[in-house]
């Protein structure tokens, strides 16, 4: 089975929660606060103006794709080791992550080298983890990050993730998925999770 597993919050540590706090802080530095707490953008969470909005996303850009984010990172525990054994097993693991593209949809060649080194780094591409350059990140021609067209391109059966609406969206499109910080909480389980979809009819 060709298995995608994302970057953000199952590789590394920076899940949804952490990714939370750092846009607050960042909507604090603007003067805003949370006013629509239920809202599912940023923007109409925080009511920003369409001028501070832009800024807002270049502030949050810039700062989860500098060079000193990726070298804070933690890898989450367990993945590598998890990777590993996938691959042992007989599957193949590919990078899927919306990463890849800077704040205006274009490419972003030093995001990719950041996610190349730190792979590397924590020595998870040599236990089989693959980076399709053509596929592995966000497609700058696309406006809307959509996994279900990297799924396809990649031909993958079940993809890991922690983002619920990419969750959603990978299962309506008829791929599994694994809901990484909600269905299951860690590596073990995620590979418990692929047995078991390996063996079903």
């Amino acid at each position: 089975m060709n298995i995608g597993i994302d970057f953000d919050g199952v590789i590394n540590t920076n899940n949804a929660t952490t990714m939370a706090i750092l846009e607050n802080a960042i909507a604090h530095k603007l003067g805003y606060r949370v006013c629509e707490p239920k809202a599912i953008n940023s923007k109409d969470r925080y009511g920003f103006t369409d001028a501070d909005y832009e800024i807002y996303q270049t502030l949050r850009h810039n700062q989860i794709n500098s060079q000193q984010y990726f070298a804070d990172m933690r890898m989450m525990s367990g993945a590598d080791s998890a990777i590993k054994t996938l691959n042992e097993m007989g599957h193949q693991t590919y990078l899927v992550t919306s990463r890849g593209c800077d704040s205006n949809g274009e490419l972003d060649a030093n995001v990719r080298h950041y996610v190349h080194q730190t792979l590397k780094k924590w020595e998870i591409l040599d236990h089989g983890l693959i980076i399709d350059e053509n596929y592995s990140f966000s497609d700058p021609t696309k406006k809307q990050i959509d996994k279900v067209v990297q799924c396809k391109n990649l031909d993958i059966t079940v993809l890991v993730d922690d983002h619920g609406k990419y969750i959603h969206k990978v299962r309506q499109a008829g791929f599994s998925a694994i809901h990484f910080g909600v269905e299951v909480r860690n590596w073990q389980v995620v590979i418990t999770q692929i047995r078991l979809i390996s063996i079903s009819p």
